[in-house]
């Protein structure tokens, strides 16, 4: 699917396509198979893959340079996420590589490499001793299906629902594994958490970032993620030009992230993938289950969308980070908020 104004191919930004995802909902909800208003589709309506290229769309010749065009627009879309903290390191992350092709490996040093010496005039130079390592971004995606009725996406408010469940869905996925503390898994990159340095809190939270940046030497560009509360306690003793910060809404108010943002690199797609059908059977679970395994067993509820007159719509964005666990400091116990206690 391409999109177009007024059927003009033009460049469309990332904070607009969930909106335009949609429009285009409610305009096949009212049988307008060629789109909503101002929007138009260049391909099987079945399988929708939303690019703001022009016809034909960008990306579908090899190496005609649109890759970065395309995958600028999905950083778009996940920067303007409210409170998401991948959004929020995918503009300071040290690098931004593409997803698709290849698992690249990201060169690394290990431990720490003795500084270079001055020398005189036919003296020896030192040799340095050093080793690296490889950190691997995987190719990953969080993925999530939502069926609506069609009465919901005509009715008045119905595209603002359709939008929240979306930025909901995103938000509450990508950052419920990126801020935790679960290992790689085939399917999923490792928490932040994993692996990180443990550092205990309390209710000093000055002294609590002092001492957390004293466990990542020599950081460039180091970032806090935390909670609103934990955000709001640190605007009043953080100076001017101290580390970033950013809200995350799923941080539990006890916990704090401090992490060196040059050495972590994240990985997006160069397109999200929107399917949309009304003639599917899916499992109605958040825990999706084959709709039959081998066994013969039928997973429980299903549904037809034909037979209910619902529409299923499907959201795929490849998305991927990584980062050497030792330049990740994980606070636990922070009580920021609770007042110190007064000595008489």
């Amino acid at each position: 699917m391409e999109l177009t104004f007024d059927g003009t191919p033009e460049r469309m930004p990332g904070w607009q396509i969930p909106a335009a995802v949609a429009a285009y909902l409610r305009g096949f909800c009212e049988g307008q198979h060629a789109g909503a208003p101002r929007l138009s589709t260049a391909q099987r309506a079945s399988n929708v893959v939303l690019t703001r290229a022009a016809q034909p769309p960008m990306g579908s010749t090899p190496d005609d340079g649109s890759d970065a065009l395309l995958q600028q627009a999905i950083a778009d879309y996940l920067v303007r996420v409210p409170a998401f903290a991948f959004g929020a390191l995918l503009e300071i992350a040290g690098r931004q590589l593409p997803m698709g092709g290849a698992i690249p490996k990201i060169p690394a040093r290990v431990g720490t490499v003795a500084p270079g010496k001055f020398v005189g005039d036919a003296s020896p130079i030192p040799v340095l001793s050093g080793s690296i390592t490889g950190l691997t971004l995987p190719s990953t995606k969080c993925a999530a299906i939502m069926v609506a009725t069609r009465e919901l996406s005509k009715a008045a408010g119905g595209l603002s629902v359709i939008e929240s469940m979306l930025d909901e869905s995103v938000r509450a996925g990508v950052d419920g594994v990126l801020l935790g503390s679960a290992a790689a898994t085939a399917d999923a990159p490792a928490g932040l958490g994993a692996g990180a340095t443990a550092f205990t809190g309390s209710n000093n939270a000055l002294a609590d970032v002092v001492g957390m940046l004293r466990l990542l030497p020599h950081a460039v560009s180091p970032v806090l993620i935390a909670s609103m509360a934990n955000i709001a306690a640190l605007a009043a003793v953080l100076p001017v030009g101290g580390p970033a910060t950013i809200l995350a809404s799923t941080m539990a108010d006890a916990e704090v992230f401090v992490l060196d943002a040059a050495d972590l690199v994240m990985g997006v797609g160069s397109a999200v993938d929107m399917s949309r059908v009304d003639d599917a059977t899916v499992h109605m679970n958040d825990v999706a289950l084959p709709i039959a395994d081998e066994a013969g067993t039928l997973a429980v509820p299903v549904s037809s969308l034909w037979q209910m007159d619902l529409l299923g719509l499907r959201l795929v964005l490849p998305t991927s980070w990584t980062i050497d666990p030792a330049r990740v400091v994980l606070a636990s116990g922070v009580s920021w908020g609770t007042p110190a206690p007064v000595t008489p």
